[in-house]
Protein backbone atom coordinates (compact mmCIF):
# COMPACT_ATOMS: atom_id res chain seq x y z
CA UNK A 1 0.00 0.00 0.00
CA UNK A 2 1.25 3.37 -0.85
CA UNK A 3 2.42 5.76 2.07
CA UNK A 4 1.94 9.40 1.10
CA UNK A 5 2.96 12.22 2.95
CA UNK A 6 -0.96 13.17 2.42
CA UNK A 7 -2.24 10.56 4.39
CA UNK A 8 0.31 11.19 6.83
CA UNK A 9 -0.35 15.20 7.59
CA UNK A 10 -4.03 13.94 7.65
CA UNK A 11 -3.23 11.16 10.18
CA UNK A 12 -1.19 13.87 12.87
CA UNK A 13 -3.54 17.32 11.84
CA UNK A 14 0.34 18.86 10.49
CA UNK A 15 -1.45 22.23 10.45
CA UNK A 16 0.32 22.32 13.92
CA UNK A 17 3.99 22.72 12.19
CA UNK A 18 2.52 24.26 8.61
CA UNK A 19 4.38 27.41 9.20
CA UNK A 20 7.86 25.69 8.83
CA UNK A 21 6.74 22.80 6.81
CA UNK A 22 7.35 23.76 2.97
CA UNK A 23 6.40 20.43 1.10
CA UNK A 24 6.35 20.83 -2.29
CA UNK A 25 8.98 23.70 -2.71
CA UNK A 26 11.08 23.18 -5.62
CA UNK A 27 14.58 23.11 -4.14
CA UNK A 28 15.10 19.53 -5.76
CA UNK A 29 18.28 20.73 -8.05
CA UNK A 30 20.86 23.23 -6.98
CA UNK A 31 19.83 25.82 -8.84
CA UNK A 32 16.25 25.96 -6.78
CA UNK A 33 18.12 25.85 -3.90
CA UNK A 34 15.78 27.96 -1.07
CA UNK A 35 17.80 30.97 0.97
CA UNK A 36 18.28 29.66 4.77
CA UNK A 37 19.24 32.72 7.19
CA UNK A 38 21.64 31.02 9.87
CA UNK A 39 20.17 30.46 13.19
CA UNK A 40 16.72 30.03 11.59
CA UNK A 41 15.72 26.92 13.42
CA UNK A 42 14.74 23.78 11.95
CA UNK A 43 12.76 24.01 8.43
CA UNK A 44 11.09 20.77 7.66
CA UNK A 45 10.59 19.47 3.58
CA UNK A 46 8.85 16.73 2.50
CA UNK A 47 10.76 14.12 0.63
CA UNK A 48 8.98 10.59 -0.97
CA UNK A 49 10.50 8.32 -3.89
CA UNK A 50 10.56 10.93 -6.80
CA UNK A 51 11.73 13.93 -4.68
CA UNK A 52 14.76 12.67 -2.16
CA UNK A 53 16.64 15.80 -2.73
CA UNK A 54 16.21 19.16 -0.76
CA UNK A 55 18.62 21.86 -1.20
CA UNK A 56 19.55 25.00 0.73
CA UNK A 57 21.94 27.88 0.84
CA UNK A 58 23.25 30.35 3.10
CA UNK A 59 25.55 32.83 3.08
CA UNK A 60 29.44 32.43 5.03
CA UNK A 61 31.44 35.01 6.83
CA UNK A 62 35.14 34.66 7.40
CA UNK A 63 36.12 33.92 10.74
CA UNK A 64 32.69 31.91 12.40
CA UNK A 65 32.27 28.28 12.31
CA UNK A 66 28.96 26.36 11.90
CA UNK A 67 27.15 23.03 12.57
CA UNK A 68 24.79 22.58 9.28
CA UNK A 69 22.71 19.37 10.79
CA UNK A 70 19.63 17.39 8.51
CA UNK A 71 17.52 15.05 11.13
CA UNK A 72 13.72 13.53 10.16
CA UNK A 73 11.07 15.48 10.44
CA UNK A 74 7.55 15.41 12.33
CA UNK A 75 5.08 12.82 11.04
CA UNK A 76 7.51 10.36 9.50
CA UNK A 77 7.28 6.39 10.57
CA UNK A 78 9.79 4.98 8.41
CA UNK A 79 13.25 5.00 9.56
CA UNK A 80 14.46 7.34 6.90
CA UNK A 81 18.11 8.51 7.08
CA UNK A 82 19.21 11.51 5.61
CA UNK A 83 22.85 12.68 5.08
CA UNK A 84 24.22 16.03 4.56
CA UNK A 85 26.62 17.49 1.30
CA UNK A 86 28.02 21.15 1.43
CA UNK A 87 29.57 22.50 -1.79
CA UNK A 88 32.29 24.63 -2.79
CA UNK A 89 30.51 26.12 -5.47
CA UNK A 90 27.30 27.55 -6.84
CA UNK A 91 26.65 24.99 -8.98
CA UNK A 92 27.05 22.16 -6.57
CA UNK A 93 29.24 20.18 -8.01
CA UNK A 94 32.34 20.72 -6.11
CA UNK A 95 32.07 19.03 -2.37
CA UNK A 96 33.33 20.45 0.37
CA UNK A 97 32.45 18.16 3.11
CA UNK A 98 30.02 15.68 3.69
CA UNK A 99 28.22 13.04 6.56
CA UNK A 100 25.92 10.25 7.34
CA UNK A 101 25.54 10.22 11.08
CA UNK A 102 25.19 13.26 13.22
CA UNK A 103 27.79 11.62 16.23
CA UNK A 104 28.82 14.03 18.71
CA UNK A 105 26.63 15.97 21.58
CA UNK A 106 23.74 16.80 21.42
CA UNK A 107 23.13 13.02 20.04
CA UNK A 108 21.25 12.53 16.42
CA UNK A 109 19.18 8.87 15.86
CA UNK A 110 18.83 9.34 11.57
CA UNK A 111 20.45 12.45 10.83
CA UNK A 112 23.72 13.72 10.11
CA UNK A 113 25.48 16.64 11.31
CA UNK A 114 28.52 18.69 9.72
CA UNK A 115 30.59 21.34 11.51
CA UNK A 116 33.97 23.25 10.35
CA UNK A 117 35.71 26.44 10.57
CA UNK A 118 35.01 29.21 7.60
CA UNK A 119 37.86 28.84 5.45
CA UNK A 120 37.59 32.10 3.73
CA UNK A 121 39.94 34.86 3.71
CA UNK A 122 39.64 37.89 6.29
CA UNK A 123 36.62 39.93 5.59
CA UNK A 124 35.31 37.55 2.58
CA UNK A 125 31.56 36.06 2.82
CA UNK A 126 30.87 32.93 0.47
CA UNK A 127 27.07 31.95 -0.62
CA UNK A 128 27.69 28.10 0.83
CA UNK A 129 25.49 25.84 -0.72
CA UNK A 130 24.07 22.31 0.84
CA UNK A 131 21.81 19.44 -0.10
CA UNK A 132 19.90 17.03 2.29
CA UNK A 133 19.78 13.83 0.47
CA UNK A 134 16.94 10.67 1.70
CA UNK A 135 17.44 7.71 0.45
CA UNK A 136 14.25 5.80 -0.34
CA UNK A 137 13.84 2.67 -1.99
CA UNK A 138 12.38 2.17 -5.52
CA UNK A 139 8.93 0.87 -5.27
CA UNK A 140 8.19 1.11 -1.17
CA UNK A 141 5.96 4.23 -1.43
CA UNK A 142 7.26 5.70 1.43
CA UNK A 143 7.60 9.25 2.04
CA UNK A 144 7.93 11.40 5.15
CA UNK A 145 9.65 14.75 6.20
CA UNK A 146 13.17 15.93 6.30
CA UNK A 147 14.08 18.82 8.63
CA UNK A 148 17.26 21.13 8.29
CA UNK A 149 19.40 23.88 10.21
CA UNK A 150 22.63 26.23 9.96
CA UNK A 151 23.90 27.26 13.48
CA UNK A 152 26.70 29.12 14.43
CA UNK A 153 29.12 27.95 16.82
CA UNK A 154 31.47 30.87 16.89
CA UNK A 155 32.45 31.88 20.42
CA UNK A 156 32.54 35.92 20.16
CA UNK A 157 34.82 37.31 23.13
CA UNK A 158 33.39 41.41 23.00
CA UNK A 159 36.90 42.92 23.56
CA UNK A 160 40.79 41.36 23.47
CA UNK A 161 43.57 43.63 23.55
CA UNK A 162 46.64 42.53 22.03
CA UNK A 163 50.18 44.18 20.93
CA UNK A 164 53.41 43.99 19.72
CA UNK A 165 56.02 46.59 20.20
CA UNK A 166 58.26 48.55 17.57
CA UNK A 167 60.67 45.26 16.95
CA UNK A 168 57.78 42.42 17.28
CA UNK A 169 58.05 41.29 20.20
CA UNK A 170 54.31 41.23 22.63
CA UNK A 171 53.30 43.45 24.52
CA UNK A 172 49.88 42.84 25.69
CA UNK A 173 48.45 39.13 25.52
CA UNK A 174 44.93 37.23 26.36
CA UNK A 175 44.87 34.18 28.67
CA UNK A 176 42.36 32.47 26.87
CA UNK A 177 40.63 29.65 29.00
CA UNK A 178 38.63 26.78 27.53
CA UNK A 179 37.00 23.86 28.59
CA UNK A 180 35.29 21.19 25.71
CA UNK A 181 32.52 19.65 27.46
CA UNK A 182 31.69 16.95 24.51
CA UNK A 183 32.95 13.82 24.35
CA UNK A 184 34.51 14.49 20.95
CA UNK A 185 38.24 16.13 20.05
CA UNK A 186 37.50 19.61 18.65
CA UNK A 187 39.93 21.85 16.13
CA UNK A 188 40.07 25.92 17.30
CA UNK A 189 41.40 29.09 15.77
CA UNK A 190 41.80 32.48 17.23
CA UNK A 191 40.80 35.24 14.81
CA UNK A 192 40.62 38.95 14.62
CA UNK A 193 38.71 40.94 12.42
CA UNK A 194 41.19 42.59 9.51
CA UNK A 195 43.81 40.38 10.16
CA UNK A 196 42.69 36.78 10.56
CA UNK A 197 44.07 33.28 12.62
CA UNK A 198 46.40 34.71 15.71
CA UNK A 199 46.28 31.06 17.03
CA UNK A 200 45.36 27.99 16.17
CA UNK A 201 44.51 24.39 17.93
CA UNK A 202 45.18 21.05 16.08
CA UNK A 203 47.21 17.95 16.05
CA UNK A 204 47.99 16.98 20.01
CA UNK A 205 46.89 20.97 20.07
CA UNK A 206 43.62 20.18 19.75
CA UNK A 207 40.83 20.80 22.61
CA UNK A 208 40.61 17.25 23.95
CA UNK A 209 37.79 15.57 24.92
CA UNK A 210 37.93 14.88 28.78
CA UNK A 211 39.08 11.58 30.37
CA UNK A 212 40.93 10.32 27.51
CA UNK A 213 44.10 8.70 27.82
CA UNK A 214 46.21 10.70 26.87
CA UNK A 215 46.87 14.68 26.51
CA UNK A 216 43.49 15.16 28.42
CA UNK A 217 42.32 18.31 29.73
CA UNK A 218 39.57 19.16 30.54
CA UNK A 219 40.27 22.93 31.44
CA UNK A 220 43.14 24.89 29.65
CA UNK A 221 44.63 28.31 30.35
CA UNK A 222 46.38 29.65 26.93
CA UNK A 223 48.31 32.84 26.34
CA UNK A 224 47.21 34.14 22.84
CA UNK A 225 49.90 36.34 21.67
CA UNK A 226 49.88 38.97 19.07
CA UNK A 227 51.50 38.13 15.77
CA UNK A 228 54.87 36.80 16.17
CA UNK A 229 57.09 39.42 14.46
CA UNK A 230 55.02 42.19 13.65
CA UNK A 231 56.00 45.01 14.89
CA UNK A 232 54.12 47.59 15.94
CA UNK A 233 50.87 45.15 15.53
CA UNK A 234 47.53 46.47 17.87
CA UNK A 235 44.66 45.10 18.11
CA UNK A 236 41.61 46.13 21.02
CA UNK A 237 38.10 44.91 20.38
CA UNK A 238 35.94 41.78 19.37
CA UNK A 239 37.43 38.55 18.68
CA UNK A 240 35.87 35.08 17.70
CA UNK A 241 36.72 31.39 18.86
CA UNK A 242 36.26 28.98 15.80
CA UNK A 243 35.60 25.51 16.00
CA UNK A 244 35.02 22.18 14.44
CA UNK A 245 32.70 20.67 17.02
CA UNK A 246 29.09 20.15 17.57
CA UNK A 247 26.59 22.91 19.04
CA UNK A 248 28.08 23.96 22.48
CA UNK A 249 31.14 22.11 22.30
CA UNK A 250 33.68 24.74 23.79
CA UNK A 251 32.76 26.96 26.81
CA UNK A 252 35.67 29.61 27.61
CA UNK A 253 36.52 33.07 28.33
CA UNK A 254 39.27 35.82 28.09
CA UNK A 255 41.35 37.76 30.84
CA UNK A 256 42.57 40.90 28.92
CA UNK A 257 43.46 44.54 29.99
CA UNK A 258 43.69 47.31 27.47
CA UNK A 259 43.08 50.92 27.05
CA UNK A 260 39.90 52.11 28.94
CA UNK A 261 39.98 48.22 30.47
CA UNK A 262 41.28 47.42 33.44
CA UNK A 263 44.08 44.75 33.83
CA UNK A 264 42.96 41.37 34.32
CA UNK A 265 38.76 42.04 33.24
CA UNK A 266 37.46 38.88 31.92
CA UNK A 267 34.77 38.46 29.60
CA UNK A 268 32.91 35.61 28.51
CA UNK A 269 32.87 33.73 25.35
CA UNK A 270 28.99 33.95 23.76
CA UNK A 271 27.90 31.74 20.74
CA UNK A 272 26.36 33.58 18.24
Amino acid sequence: MKRHIAALAASLGVLAFASSAQAGTPNTTAAGAVSYEVGGGWVTHGVDESSQNRWFAYTELAGRSYCVEAALGPATYFPLDPNLTLYSDSAGTVAFLSNSDGVGEPPQNKGSRVCYQSPQAVGATFVRLFKVNVPITAGSGDSGFVRARVIDTTQVFPFVSLSNDGTGNPLSNVSLWVSNTTTVDVNGTFYVPGYGAVATFSGNNKFKAPNQATQSREFRDITIHAPAGVAGWSWQGVAYLMNDGPPGALEGWVDTGGAGVQTGVRFFGNPR
